[in-house]
């Protein structure tokens, strides 16, 4: 324990912000100068909101054009598959 509750208090919030800042780096793994500043700076939960908030945005963009490209690739599929062949049906000739 330390002699001090606000010296505690501090080594508790600057432990959170490095977990945040480790936690960001091992998800995104690539951070750009301007976020590394701001998680520095500031508040590094604030820049892994925004960058949960862009990676569900890419998740979606990439979920939605993958179910566009199933979708191209059905018609596609249909457009080319042959229709069967219908034979009109024969006349009965009736015998007497």
């Amino acid at each position: 324990r330390h002699g001090s509750t606000g010296r505690c208090d501090r080594s508790t919030e600057q432990r959170d912000r490095l977990e945040t800042i480790a936690r960001i780096l091992i998800e995104k793994e690539t951070v750009g100068k301007d976020d590394l500043l701001r998680m520095l700076d500031g508040d590094p939960q604030e820049v892994y909101q925004e960058f949960l908030e862009e990676k569900k945005a890419e998740e979606a963009a990439i979920a939605a054009k993958e179910k566009a490209d199933d979708a191209e690739s059905k018609r596609a599929r249909s457009k080319r598959a042959p229709k069967p062949a219908t034979t009109p049906p024969k006349p009965e000739v009736q015998t007497e």
